[in-house]
Protein backbone atom coordinates (compact mmCIF):
# COMPACT_ATOMS: atom_id res chain seq x y z
CA UNK A 1 0.00 0.00 0.00
CA UNK A 2 1.47 3.64 -0.83
CA UNK A 3 2.80 5.93 1.69
CA UNK A 4 0.42 8.26 0.63
CA UNK A 5 -3.67 8.81 1.72
CA UNK A 6 -6.23 10.26 -1.25
CA UNK A 7 -9.85 11.32 -0.47
CA UNK A 8 -12.13 11.37 -2.95
CA UNK A 9 -15.05 13.62 -2.46
CA UNK A 10 -18.55 12.72 -3.39
CA UNK A 11 -19.63 10.57 -6.25
CA UNK A 12 -22.02 11.86 -9.25
CA UNK A 13 -22.88 8.87 -11.46
CA UNK A 14 -20.35 6.92 -9.04
CA UNK A 15 -17.42 8.29 -11.51
CA UNK A 16 -15.12 8.51 -7.92
CA UNK A 17 -16.27 5.10 -7.00
CA UNK A 18 -14.90 3.76 -9.83
CA UNK A 19 -11.99 5.88 -9.36
CA UNK A 20 -11.65 4.92 -5.85
CA UNK A 21 -11.82 1.16 -7.06
CA UNK A 22 -8.50 1.54 -9.63
CA UNK A 23 -6.41 3.28 -7.44
CA UNK A 24 -6.84 0.78 -4.71
CA UNK A 25 -6.10 -2.35 -7.41
CA UNK A 26 -2.87 -0.07 -8.13
CA UNK A 27 -2.42 -0.27 -4.34
CA UNK A 28 -3.01 3.66 -3.63
CA UNK A 29 -4.34 3.81 0.07
CA UNK A 30 -7.76 5.73 -1.15
CA UNK A 31 -11.00 6.36 0.38
CA UNK A 32 -14.16 7.83 -1.05
CA UNK A 33 -15.81 10.66 1.14
CA UNK A 34 -19.58 10.42 -0.20
CA UNK A 35 -21.73 13.97 0.49
CA UNK A 36 -24.60 13.55 3.15
CA UNK A 37 -26.36 13.86 -0.11
CA UNK A 38 -25.11 11.19 -2.08
CA UNK A 39 -27.27 8.60 -2.86
CA UNK A 40 -30.60 9.84 -1.44
CA UNK A 41 -33.76 8.91 -3.15
CA UNK A 42 -34.35 11.49 -6.23
CA UNK A 43 -31.44 11.97 -8.94
CA UNK A 44 -29.37 11.30 -6.51
CA UNK A 45 -29.74 8.02 -6.18
CA UNK A 46 -27.56 7.29 -9.14
CA UNK A 47 -24.46 8.49 -6.76
CA UNK A 48 -24.54 5.41 -4.38
CA UNK A 49 -22.47 2.74 -4.50
CA UNK A 50 -24.37 0.14 -4.12
CA UNK A 51 -25.87 0.62 -7.34
CA UNK A 52 -22.18 -0.11 -8.81
CA UNK A 53 -21.22 -2.99 -7.37
CA UNK A 54 -22.27 -6.48 -6.67
CA UNK A 55 -19.59 -7.10 -4.09
CA UNK A 56 -20.56 -3.66 -1.61
CA UNK A 57 -18.77 -5.43 1.48
CA UNK A 58 -15.45 -5.86 -0.48
CA UNK A 59 -15.27 -2.07 -0.91
CA UNK A 60 -17.37 -0.78 2.37
CA UNK A 61 -14.48 -0.19 4.29
CA UNK A 62 -13.48 2.31 2.15
CA UNK A 63 -16.54 4.55 1.94
CA UNK A 64 -17.04 6.90 4.60
CA UNK A 65 -19.75 9.42 5.07
CA UNK A 66 -19.40 13.30 5.04
CA UNK A 67 -21.83 15.15 7.47
CA UNK A 68 -22.97 17.97 4.84
CA UNK A 69 -24.16 17.61 1.41
CA UNK A 70 -22.84 18.56 -2.08
CA UNK A 71 -24.12 22.21 -2.85
CA UNK A 72 -24.57 25.17 -1.59
CA UNK A 73 -26.05 25.00 1.68
CA UNK A 74 -22.31 23.73 2.51
CA UNK A 75 -20.75 27.01 1.44
CA UNK A 76 -23.45 29.78 2.58
CA UNK A 77 -26.15 27.56 4.05
CA UNK A 78 -30.00 27.81 3.21
CA UNK A 79 -31.10 31.20 4.52
CA UNK A 80 -34.29 30.59 2.77
CA UNK A 81 -34.38 27.79 5.30
CA UNK A 82 -32.97 29.19 8.12
CA UNK A 83 -30.32 26.58 7.68
CA UNK A 84 -26.43 27.70 7.93
CA UNK A 85 -23.78 26.31 6.71
CA UNK A 86 -21.48 23.79 8.52
CA UNK A 87 -18.75 25.29 10.59
CA UNK A 88 -15.28 25.39 9.50
CA UNK A 89 -13.99 23.54 12.56
CA UNK A 90 -16.74 20.65 10.93
CA UNK A 91 -15.42 20.82 7.84
CA UNK A 92 -11.75 20.08 8.82
CA UNK A 93 -12.58 17.23 10.65
CA UNK A 94 -14.57 15.44 8.43
CA UNK A 95 -11.82 16.03 5.44
CA UNK A 96 -8.64 16.15 7.56
CA UNK A 97 -6.00 13.78 7.37
CA UNK A 98 -5.11 12.89 3.63
CA UNK A 99 -2.69 14.18 1.70
CA UNK A 100 -4.21 14.61 -1.79
CA UNK A 101 -7.95 15.36 -2.48
CA UNK A 102 -10.10 14.86 -5.86
CA UNK A 103 -13.08 15.95 -6.31
CA UNK A 104 -16.15 17.80 -8.70
CA UNK A 105 -19.36 19.01 -8.24
CA UNK A 106 -19.10 21.87 -4.94
CA UNK A 107 -15.69 20.63 -3.78
CA UNK A 108 -13.75 23.33 -4.51
CA UNK A 109 -15.54 25.88 -2.64
CA UNK A 110 -16.02 23.77 0.47
CA UNK A 111 -12.40 23.05 0.73
CA UNK A 112 -11.65 26.97 -0.05
CA UNK A 113 -13.20 27.50 3.40
CA UNK A 114 -10.93 25.37 4.94
CA UNK A 115 -7.91 27.02 2.99
CA UNK A 116 -7.13 23.14 1.24
CA UNK A 117 -7.06 22.68 -2.56
CA UNK A 118 -7.91 20.00 -4.70
CA UNK A 119 -5.25 17.91 -6.29
CA UNK A 120 -7.01 17.17 -9.02
CA UNK A 121 -10.84 18.64 -10.42
CA UNK A 122 -12.81 17.89 -12.71
CA UNK A 123 -16.59 19.49 -13.56
CA UNK A 124 -19.32 16.91 -14.29
CA UNK A 125 -21.73 19.42 -15.07
CA UNK A 126 -21.53 21.05 -19.18
CA UNK A 127 -20.07 24.21 -18.50
CA UNK A 128 -18.76 23.42 -15.11
CA UNK A 129 -21.03 23.63 -12.18
CA UNK A 130 -21.94 26.98 -10.30
CA UNK A 131 -19.62 28.76 -12.41
CA UNK A 132 -20.89 28.27 -16.12
CA UNK A 133 -23.65 25.57 -16.14
CA UNK A 134 -26.86 26.85 -17.55
CA UNK A 135 -29.17 26.80 -13.98
CA UNK A 136 -26.75 28.87 -12.06
CA UNK A 137 -26.14 30.98 -15.25
CA UNK A 138 -30.06 32.00 -15.85
CA UNK A 139 -30.10 32.46 -12.05
CA UNK A 140 -27.78 35.39 -12.26
CA UNK A 141 -28.93 37.02 -14.89
CA UNK A 142 -32.34 37.26 -12.73
CA UNK A 143 -31.81 39.96 -9.93
CA UNK A 144 -33.75 39.11 -6.59
CA UNK A 145 -33.07 38.16 -2.84
CA UNK A 146 -30.83 34.72 -4.22
CA UNK A 147 -28.61 37.01 -6.82
CA UNK A 148 -25.89 37.94 -4.16
CA UNK A 149 -25.48 35.05 -2.49
CA UNK A 150 -25.17 32.90 -5.95
CA UNK A 151 -22.50 35.28 -6.57
CA UNK A 152 -20.59 34.90 -3.98
CA UNK A 153 -21.19 31.10 -4.30
CA UNK A 154 -19.88 31.03 -8.09
CA UNK A 155 -16.56 33.56 -7.17
CA UNK A 156 -15.43 30.92 -4.25
CA UNK A 157 -15.98 28.24 -6.26
CA UNK A 158 -13.79 29.88 -9.02
CA UNK A 159 -11.18 30.74 -6.62
CA UNK A 160 -11.07 26.70 -5.18
CA UNK A 161 -11.20 25.34 -9.15
CA UNK A 162 -8.35 28.14 -9.48
CA UNK A 163 -6.23 27.08 -6.78
CA UNK A 164 -6.89 23.63 -7.64
CA UNK A 165 -3.20 21.68 -8.78
CA UNK A 166 -4.82 19.99 -11.68
CA UNK A 167 -8.16 20.45 -13.31
CA UNK A 168 -9.02 17.91 -15.82
CA UNK A 169 -11.37 18.88 -18.50
CA UNK A 170 -12.87 16.01 -20.54
CA UNK A 171 -15.39 17.90 -22.35
CA UNK A 172 -14.83 20.91 -24.57
CA UNK A 173 -16.86 23.36 -25.83
CA UNK A 174 -18.86 25.30 -23.21
CA UNK A 175 -16.37 23.51 -20.62
CA UNK A 176 -13.44 24.19 -21.91
CA UNK A 177 -14.99 27.85 -22.82
CA UNK A 178 -15.65 28.68 -18.89
CA UNK A 179 -12.52 27.29 -17.87
CA UNK A 180 -10.76 29.35 -20.32
CA UNK A 181 -12.55 32.38 -19.17
CA UNK A 182 -11.56 31.89 -15.48
CA UNK A 183 -8.00 31.77 -16.60
CA UNK A 184 -7.55 28.18 -15.58
CA UNK A 185 -5.08 25.80 -17.50
CA UNK A 186 -6.49 22.66 -18.03
CA UNK A 187 -5.48 18.78 -18.77
CA UNK A 188 -7.33 17.05 -21.72
CA UNK A 189 -7.82 13.58 -20.52
CA UNK A 190 -11.21 11.52 -19.80
CA UNK A 191 -12.55 10.66 -16.46
CA UNK A 192 -12.16 6.67 -15.91
CA UNK A 193 -16.06 6.60 -15.07
CA UNK A 194 -16.65 3.11 -15.37
CA UNK A 195 -14.92 0.08 -13.29
CA UNK A 196 -14.68 -2.98 -15.43
CA UNK A 197 -13.01 -5.37 -13.21
CA UNK A 198 -15.05 -7.24 -11.21
CA UNK A 199 -17.39 -10.27 -12.72
CA UNK A 200 -20.65 -9.66 -14.25
CA UNK A 201 -23.06 -12.91 -12.27
CA UNK A 202 -25.60 -14.58 -14.53
CA UNK A 203 -27.72 -14.91 -11.64
CA UNK A 204 -28.85 -11.84 -9.76
CA UNK A 205 -31.13 -10.71 -7.21
CA UNK A 206 -32.71 -8.30 -9.06
CA UNK A 207 -36.67 -7.68 -9.93
CA UNK A 208 -36.20 -5.86 -13.10
CA UNK A 209 -34.41 -8.24 -14.66
CA UNK A 210 -36.22 -11.14 -13.78
CA UNK A 211 -39.22 -9.66 -15.17
CA UNK A 212 -36.87 -8.48 -17.81
CA UNK A 213 -35.46 -12.29 -19.00
CA UNK A 214 -39.54 -12.88 -18.50
CA UNK A 215 -40.13 -10.58 -20.90
CA UNK A 216 -37.45 -11.03 -24.11
CA UNK A 217 -36.89 -14.64 -23.62
CA UNK A 218 -37.73 -15.32 -27.18
CA UNK A 219 -37.28 -11.97 -29.03
CA UNK A 220 -34.25 -11.55 -31.87
CA UNK A 221 -33.77 -7.75 -31.20
CA UNK A 222 -33.46 -6.55 -28.10
CA UNK A 223 -32.39 -2.53 -28.29
CA UNK A 224 -31.27 -1.24 -25.15
CA UNK A 225 -31.59 2.59 -24.36
CA UNK A 226 -30.80 3.86 -20.46
CA UNK A 227 -30.47 7.50 -21.67
CA UNK A 228 -32.65 10.04 -19.44
CA UNK A 229 -35.68 11.14 -21.38
CA UNK A 230 -35.18 14.91 -22.45
CA UNK A 231 -36.21 15.82 -26.10
CA UNK A 232 -39.37 18.15 -25.34
CA UNK A 233 -38.09 22.01 -25.33
CA UNK A 234 -40.16 23.90 -22.68
CA UNK A 235 -39.82 27.49 -21.79
CA UNK A 236 -37.14 27.35 -19.21
CA UNK A 237 -34.64 26.60 -21.77
CA UNK A 238 -32.68 28.95 -24.14
CA UNK A 239 -31.75 27.91 -27.67
CA UNK A 240 -27.88 27.19 -27.22
CA UNK A 241 -28.33 25.41 -23.64
CA UNK A 242 -31.22 22.86 -25.47
CA UNK A 243 -28.99 22.21 -27.70
CA UNK A 244 -25.86 21.28 -25.45
CA UNK A 245 -28.45 19.47 -23.20
CA UNK A 246 -31.25 17.84 -25.32
CA UNK A 247 -30.93 13.78 -25.90
CA UNK A 248 -32.72 13.75 -28.91
CA UNK A 249 -34.51 10.06 -27.59
CA UNK A 250 -37.34 10.72 -30.32
CA UNK A 251 -34.96 9.73 -32.93
CA UNK A 252 -34.93 6.53 -31.08
CA UNK A 253 -38.71 6.15 -31.11
CA UNK A 254 -39.05 7.09 -34.46
CA UNK A 255 -36.47 5.35 -36.17
CA UNK A 256 -37.41 2.12 -34.02
CA UNK A 257 -40.76 2.75 -35.49
CA UNK A 258 -39.31 3.05 -39.37
CA UNK A 259 -37.48 -0.61 -38.27
CA UNK A 260 -40.65 -2.31 -37.98
CA UNK A 261 -42.66 -1.30 -40.97
CA UNK A 262 -39.67 -2.67 -42.52
CA UNK A 263 -39.61 -6.04 -40.54
CA UNK A 264 -42.66 -5.98 -39.28
CA UNK A 265 -41.87 -9.88 -38.35
CA UNK A 266 -38.29 -9.34 -36.02
CA UNK A 267 -40.23 -9.82 -32.62
CA UNK A 268 -38.11 -6.86 -31.63
CA UNK A 269 -38.34 -5.03 -28.32
CA UNK A 270 -37.00 -1.51 -27.62
CA UNK A 271 -35.88 -1.21 -23.61
CA UNK A 272 -36.58 1.72 -22.30
CA UNK A 273 -35.95 3.28 -18.59
CA UNK A 274 -38.62 5.83 -16.60
CA UNK A 275 -36.32 8.55 -16.11
CA UNK A 276 -36.45 11.87 -17.40
CA UNK A 277 -38.50 15.12 -17.52
CA UNK A 278 -39.93 13.65 -20.51
CA UNK A 279 -40.81 10.02 -19.43
CA UNK A 280 -44.82 10.81 -20.03
CA UNK A 281 -43.78 12.54 -23.65
CA UNK A 282 -42.50 9.34 -24.45
CA UNK A 283 -44.59 7.13 -23.56
CA UNK A 284 -47.44 9.29 -25.44
CA UNK A 285 -44.90 9.19 -28.90
CA UNK A 286 -45.03 5.04 -28.33
CA UNK A 287 -48.59 4.92 -28.36
CA UNK A 288 -49.01 7.46 -31.09
CA UNK A 289 -46.39 5.44 -32.80
CA UNK A 290 -48.21 2.12 -32.37
CA UNK A 291 -44.92 0.53 -31.28
CA UNK A 292 -45.58 0.42 -27.09
CA UNK A 293 -46.59 -2.96 -27.44
CA UNK A 294 -42.65 -3.76 -28.62
CA UNK A 295 -42.03 -1.32 -25.92
CA UNK A 296 -40.44 -2.37 -22.28
CA UNK A 297 -40.17 -0.39 -19.95
CA UNK A 298 -38.03 -0.26 -16.33
CA UNK A 299 -37.71 1.53 -13.28
CA UNK A 300 -34.37 3.72 -13.18
CA UNK A 301 -31.80 0.91 -12.76
CA UNK A 302 -28.71 0.45 -11.17
CA UNK A 303 -25.47 0.36 -13.28
CA UNK A 304 -24.73 -3.37 -12.08
CA UNK A 305 -28.08 -4.46 -13.67
CA UNK A 306 -27.25 -2.07 -16.93
CA UNK A 307 -24.28 -4.20 -16.89
CA UNK A 308 -26.25 -7.66 -16.89
CA UNK A 309 -28.45 -6.33 -19.62
CA UNK A 310 -25.66 -5.12 -21.44
CA UNK A 311 -23.69 -8.48 -21.45
CA UNK A 312 -26.84 -11.21 -21.41
CA UNK A 313 -29.34 -9.27 -23.36
CA UNK A 314 -28.72 -6.95 -25.45
CA UNK A 315 -28.52 -6.60 -28.78
CA UNK A 316 -27.83 -3.49 -29.80
CA UNK A 317 -27.37 -0.28 -27.06
CA UNK A 318 -27.85 3.42 -27.36
CA UNK A 319 -25.43 5.91 -26.28
CA UNK A 320 -27.15 9.74 -25.95
CA UNK A 321 -28.19 11.79 -29.47
CA UNK A 322 -26.47 14.88 -27.81
CA UNK A 323 -25.28 16.90 -31.01
CA UNK A 324 -23.15 19.84 -29.32
CA UNK A 325 -19.86 20.31 -30.86
CA UNK A 326 -17.33 19.23 -28.50
CA UNK A 327 -19.63 16.82 -26.65
CA UNK A 328 -17.83 13.49 -25.57
CA UNK A 329 -19.92 10.40 -24.86
CA UNK A 330 -21.45 9.77 -21.61
CA UNK A 331 -20.99 6.75 -19.01
CA UNK A 332 -24.05 5.39 -21.07
CA UNK A 333 -21.79 4.76 -24.12
CA UNK A 334 -18.93 4.06 -21.91
CA UNK A 335 -21.14 1.13 -19.86
CA UNK A 336 -21.25 -0.70 -24.09
CA UNK A 337 -18.07 0.32 -24.86
CA UNK A 338 -16.64 -1.59 -21.96
CA UNK A 339 -18.33 -4.99 -22.73
CA UNK A 340 -18.31 -4.75 -26.24
CA UNK A 341 -21.81 -4.40 -27.67
CA UNK A 342 -22.41 -3.00 -30.46
CA UNK A 343 -23.88 0.96 -29.70
CA UNK A 344 -25.52 3.56 -31.31
CA UNK A 345 -24.06 7.19 -30.19
CA UNK A 346 -24.26 10.41 -31.48
CA UNK A 347 -20.29 11.11 -32.26
CA UNK A 348 -19.56 15.23 -32.36
CA UNK A 349 -15.63 14.48 -33.39
CA UNK A 350 -13.82 13.24 -36.59
CA UNK A 351 -10.82 10.40 -35.85
CA UNK A 352 -8.01 13.07 -36.59
CA UNK A 353 -9.82 15.29 -33.88
CA UNK A 354 -10.65 13.22 -31.41
CA UNK A 355 -6.90 11.69 -31.84
CA UNK A 356 -5.67 15.62 -31.29
CA UNK A 357 -7.86 16.31 -28.37
CA UNK A 358 -7.35 12.82 -26.68
CA UNK A 359 -4.68 11.04 -27.78
CA UNK A 360 -6.28 7.87 -29.15
CA UNK A 361 -8.58 6.57 -32.24
CA UNK A 362 -12.25 7.19 -31.41
CA UNK A 363 -13.64 3.59 -30.48
CA UNK A 364 -16.24 1.88 -33.04
CA UNK A 365 -19.69 3.31 -33.03
CA UNK A 366 -23.16 3.50 -35.07
CA UNK A 367 -22.95 7.02 -35.65
CA UNK A 368 -26.42 8.84 -34.98
CA UNK A 369 -27.91 12.64 -36.42
CA UNK A 370 -31.44 11.39 -37.26
CA UNK A 371 -34.30 8.83 -36.74
CA UNK A 372 -33.20 7.64 -40.16
CA UNK A 373 -30.07 6.48 -39.10
CA UNK A 374 -31.50 4.71 -36.34
CA UNK A 375 -33.48 2.56 -38.65
CA UNK A 376 -30.93 1.76 -40.89
CA UNK A 377 -28.38 0.50 -38.08
CA UNK A 378 -31.11 -1.41 -36.64
CA UNK A 379 -31.52 -3.13 -39.88
CA UNK A 380 -28.34 -3.92 -40.08
CA UNK A 381 -27.67 -5.40 -37.15
CA UNK A 382 -31.01 -7.42 -37.29
CA UNK A 383 -29.06 -9.03 -40.74
CA UNK A 384 -26.10 -9.47 -39.51
CA UNK A 385 -25.95 -9.50 -35.80
CA UNK A 386 -22.95 -12.11 -35.91
CA UNK A 387 -20.71 -10.03 -37.79
CA UNK A 388 -21.64 -6.52 -36.42
CA UNK A 389 -21.39 -8.10 -32.33
CA UNK A 390 -18.15 -9.57 -33.23
CA UNK A 391 -16.47 -6.14 -35.02
CA UNK A 392 -17.30 -4.22 -31.77
CA UNK A 393 -16.12 -6.87 -29.53
CA UNK A 394 -12.89 -4.71 -30.47
CA UNK A 395 -14.17 -1.98 -28.23
CA UNK A 396 -13.40 -3.74 -25.07
CA UNK A 397 -9.91 -3.88 -26.40
CA UNK A 398 -9.50 -0.18 -26.76
CA UNK A 399 -10.92 0.35 -23.58
CA UNK A 400 -8.50 -1.31 -21.93
CA UNK A 401 -6.12 -0.03 -23.51
CA UNK A 402 -7.25 3.71 -24.11
CA UNK A 403 -9.53 3.73 -20.53
CA UNK A 404 -10.32 1.86 -17.55
CA UNK A 405 -7.70 0.90 -15.25
CA UNK A 406 -4.96 2.49 -18.27
CA UNK A 407 -6.61 5.65 -17.31
CA UNK A 408 -6.83 5.68 -13.84
CA UNK A 409 -2.61 4.91 -14.49
CA UNK A 410 -2.88 9.16 -15.98
CA UNK A 411 -4.68 10.15 -13.37
CA UNK A 412 -2.49 8.59 -10.31
CA UNK A 413 0.66 9.59 -12.44
CA UNK A 414 -0.32 13.66 -12.30
CA UNK A 415 -1.04 12.56 -8.69
CA UNK A 416 2.64 11.27 -8.41
CA UNK A 417 4.15 14.50 -10.23
CA UNK A 418 2.65 16.56 -7.29
CA UNK A 419 4.23 14.67 -4.39
CA UNK A 420 7.21 15.01 -5.77
CA UNK A 421 7.54 18.54 -6.19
Amino acid sequence: MSNFKIALLGNTCNNNFAIMRYLRHLGIDTDLLLYSSDGLEGLAVINNPEWDTWDIAKWDPFIKRLPFPNGLESVIGRPDLLRCAPSKKRIFEAVNGYDFYIGGGMSPAILKRIDKRLTIFYPYATGVEWVGDEENAKKLRTYNFEWPLRAYVRNLQIKGIQSASTVICPAFDSTAETLTKIRVPFVKLPVPQIYNLEDIPFKVDSEAILYLKAMVSDENLIVFSHMRHHWVCGDSYEPASWFRENKNNHWLMFGFHRFLERFPKSKAKLILIDWGKDVRASKALCAQLGIDGSVIWLPILKRKEIFWILKHCCTIAVGEFVCSPGEHWGSTAFEALSVGVPVMQTINFSDKTFRELFGSPLPLFLNVNNDLDVAEHLAKVFLNPHEIRTKFLANTLWFNKYNGLNLAKKWLDLIVARKNL
